[in-house]
């Protein structure tokens, strides 16, 4: 085998259409790189402006290959100079021109190709409609985005009727024009109406990898980061559009939207901090009120207007609004957590139990969840007995005096001896009268009120019947109500009698 030193030599040795030969033989081997060296070479020995034509043209090919389309299209267009009558020049023009869907100028170029050479092909022909096709299913598709984006933008309903169908024309649109940029940017805004981010940002992040200035991936990212609530990266992206391009419209309204949204929001922590409820709450709705789109940034608004709302104890609404930011973010733990505080305000056990155990799903090490799982089990515990504070119908935070109070007006309510219009009315007076009875039975003895309060079982002993501790609380009492009383001991009978 010839050594790379001796091959070198022998190729400076060689003419322009050697050295061409070469490179076409590397082309069809699939090393496009060596044959733009090959071809580079050739070009500079070639003589004529016909050969130097075929060179161009011939390189133009392998740039493409290398997915290098600008350089491709500049040979193309020397190429054209050289010879202007030299159609595949034109040819590779079109198909460059349609890669990198620049459809106008690939049909306009394959219009200048038929007036070199009439008689084309039926397969050239074709070539020339799809890119007819191809222009009018992107426009069609832009449209549909368009659409999309105004209904996101506005909190409307996006009709995703379409969708497939838009999915399927940007696949046949980037199969088609491998290197087209505006057709990558199509589909992360597609993407992004389909509030599939991730993978538009991955779609984005890769086109200002191969080039920082593009203007339309660079805006698009931006709101990218807008919508994932990162403000500060936003503006940036929004600035840079800005340096680039002085009157961009979308960039100058987003980024005042954003800076609205942020001062509101600001301004509506600060009355929180300072206790001003009502007057955060007004700010937080301001803020939500300026951009009418489901996005990160509002799904904290939602969550810190609920924290207002619980301070002046709206739990109902605050409830509604962290349910509002979890349909925005399914990951946001604080929403989570507000909520179920909110449910156990309103001692819904178990729907305050259902969030922090979903909590736990999302980060099992999460303390607050750990703690409140507890604390929700032993109230879930609690509930399922007698609530004894609501046999009373005192607060769970009654004192002595208070419990003493109820009891007394209760049981002289519910007497059996005072209802004796009917035997219904009797039963059920003794019913409330035992349980009016057993729940003092309980709050007013501390040790069974502190086991019933923990959630706790209470032993229960023989203990005083309904009718002793009647008895004994009113003798102790010195408080007889109306009329007379006699009382028995024992196992004598025990009287009441009411005016």
């Amino acid at each position: 085998e010839m050594s790379s030193k001796a091959e070198g030599k022998l190729l400076v040795e060689y003419s322009s259409q050697q050295l061409k030969d070469e490179g076409n033989k590397k082309f069809a081997a699939g090393n496009h790189l060596e044959a733009v060296d090959l071809y580079s070479q050739a070009l500079e020995k070639a003589n004529t402006n016909a050969e130097k034509a075929v060179i161009l043209s011939n390189r133009a090919a392998a740039y493409t290959q290398l997915t290098k389309y600008k350089n491709a299209i500049t040979d193309c267009l020397e190429s054209s100079q050289f010879d202007p009558n030299f159609p595949k020049s034109y040819f590779r023009l079109a198909k460059i021109y349609l890669s990198i869907g620049e459809f106008d100028k690939s049909i306009k170029t394959y219009n200048k190709y038929f007036e070199i050479d009439p008689n084309v092909s039926s397969t050239i022909l074709q070539e020339k409609n799809t890119a007819f096709t191809l222009k009018n299913m992107y426009e069609e598709a832009e449209v549909k985005i368009r659409l999309r984006e105004n209904a996101l933008f506005n909190l409307q309903i996006i009709d995703n009727t379409d969708s497939s169908r838009i999915s399927l024309s940007l696949n046949r649109l980037s199969q088609n024009c491998p290197g087209a940029k505006s057709i990558q940017i199509l589909r992360a805004r597609f993407l992004i109406t389909d509030k599939r981010i991730n993978e538009a940002t991955q779609i984005l992040t890769e086109i200002m990898r191969l080039d920082e200035q593009n203007i339309d991936a660079i805006f698009y990212r931006g709101r990218v980061l807008f919508f994932r609530g990162n403000s500060e990266q936003a503006v940036r992206h929004y600035q840079q559009v800005l340096r680039l391009d002085p009157d961009h419209k979308l960039a100058s309204s987003e980024i005042k939207i954003l800076r609205n949204m942020e001062n509101k929001k600001s301004e509506g922590d600060e009355a929180f901090k300072t206790s001003q409820y009502e007057r955060a709450i007004q700010f937080y709705t301001e803020a939500l009120e300026i951009i009418k789109i489901e996005i990160i940034p509002q799904a904290a608004i939602y969550c810190n207007r609920a924290a207002a709302k619980i301070k002046l104890k709206q739990y109902n609404q605050a409830i509604d609004d962290c349910s509002k930011a979890i349909v925005i973010d399914s990951l946001y733990i604080r929403a989570y957590l507000r909520r179920a505080n909110a449910y156990e305000e309103l001692e819904k056990w178990d729907d305050a139990m259902r969030d922090y155990e979903h909590i736990k799903e999302l980060d099992g090490s999460n303390r607050d969840a750990i703690d409140s799982i507890k604390r929700v089990k032993l109230e879930i515990k609690k509930a399922s007995r007698k609530d004894y504070y609501k046999m009373l119908e005192v607060s769970k935070n009654a004192d002595e005096n208070e419990i003493k109070k109820a009891y007394r007006k209760l049981a002289l309510k519910w007497h059996p001896d005072k209802h004796n219009e009917s035997d219904e009315a009797k039963a059920f007076a003794d019913k409330q009268f035992k349980e009016v009875g057993e729940a003092y039975a309980v709050l007013s003895d501390p040790q069974k009120k502190r086991r019933y309060d923990n959630g706790q079982d209470i032993e229960d002993g023989p203990g005083a019947q309904y009718n002793d501790i009647f008895s004994q609380f009113f003798t102790n009492s010195h408080d007889f109500g109306r009329g007379s009383q006699n009382f028995g001991r024992g196992g004598h009978s025990f009287s009441f009698n009411f005016n």
